[in-house]
């Protein structure tokens, strides 16, 4: 492909400064100037933009609905970036955790999970069914207090026992009276 240029600012296009199609054609605008022009006409025309989308929505639900699956699936899902930038913010907007405190508690817990001590970057499934490369922050559900970090499973095992320290303390007792009888088969 030739070079091609900007019509608005005559810079050259590349694939960092403008999008796909246009990169291609060799011919368009760049991003900074595309994103220009789009503000320009959402000021002009405010109420076009919800109207577009809702009318283009309507006509062609299938085809809208398909592209946005590819491109979740294709494009965001498998890109690592955009999951750990997913992570971050969910950490942020869930739990107010920001990536240095995650970070910093990650360190002071020797990249282990809190409960049962198996590193986090081991491979998956050196427990049945435990996720190592799962980090789940666990919280108090009733302060909202960050607790630790733990691995998918021990997150999991807490959930379903309710965090209720009687009910893990029975299991406890029911593991340690049938621990040395054998599996009927």
């Amino acid at each position: 492909m030739e070079k091609g240029f900007c019509r608005k600012c005559e810079k050259e296009l590349t694939k960092e400064n403008c999008s796909a199609i246009v990169f291609k054609k060799g011919s368009g605008v760049c991003r900074k100037c595309r994103s220009l022009e789009m503000a320009e006409w959402v000021k002009n025309n405010p109420d076009k933009p919800k109207t577009y989308k809702r009318n283009r929505r309507k006509e062609k639900p299938e085809s809208i609905r398909a592209y946005d699956r590819s491109y979740y699936h294709d494009v965001l899902k498998n890109n690592p970036e955009y999951r750990l930038r997913t992570k971050q913010y969910h950490r942020k907007i869930k739990f107010g955790m920001t990536n240095d405190a995650f970070e910093s508690l990650l360190k002071s817990q020797d990249n282990q999970c809190a409960i049962c001590h198996k590193a986090f970057d081991e491979v998956r499934n050196a427990m049945p069914g435990c996720s190592r490369t799962t980090i789940c922050v666990d919280h108090n559900h009733i302060t909202d207090e960050t607790r630790g970090l733990l691995c998918g499973s021990c997150n999991k095992g807490l959930g379903h026992f309710f965090e209720n320290q009687e009910v893990l303390l029975s299991a406890i007792t029911y593991l340690k009276r049938y621990e040395n009888t054998k599996i009927l088969g």
